[in-house]
Formats: structure tokens, C-alpha cells, sequence
């Protein structure tokens, strides 16, 4: 896997410079959003989808295909 130092480096920057506690849902789902962007960067299928009762971002990952899975 072939990794582009600076725009690694320029997806942290965006991470860290989010203005965002633990209970922030606008920071978090900002930080969400360019974590999901950089795994489908990466050659990955990956979304976000908002969760549980505080309905908070929730990130999958995947090599596969979600839609090819065995049961769907």
C-alpha cells in the first residue's frame, strides 16, 4: 500500500484542527465524514451512518463490497 505523505498529512491536519469535544455532534460528524473520505481514498468501501440513542457516527470499512455479502 502505497501511502502520499503529504496528503496524509493534510487529512490529520483537517482531523485534528476540528474544533470538537466528545459530545461536539457537529465536530464529530465532520471528523467522520474525513475519516470515511479517506478509507474510500484508500480502495475501500466505506460509509458513515449516524447510531444509537445519542445518534452518533458510526464508520464501516470493508475490502468487500457490502452489497456482494452472503445474505444480501
Amino acid at each position: 500500500m502505497n501511502i502520499n505523505r503529504e496528503e496524509f498529512l493534510k487529512d490529520v491536519e483537517k482531523i485534528v484542527n476540528v474544533d470538537s469535544g466528545s459530545f461536539d455532534m457537529d465536530g464529530l460528524k465532520e471528523v467522520a465524514a474525513v475519516i470515511t473520505d479517506m478509507y474510500k481514498e484508500a480502495g475501500l468501501y466505506a460509509s458513515c451512518e449516524l447510531r444509537g440513542e445519542g445518534k452518533r457516527p458510526f464508520i464501516t470499512a470493508t475490502t468487500k463490497d457490502p452489497a456482494t455479502f452472503e445474505g444480501k
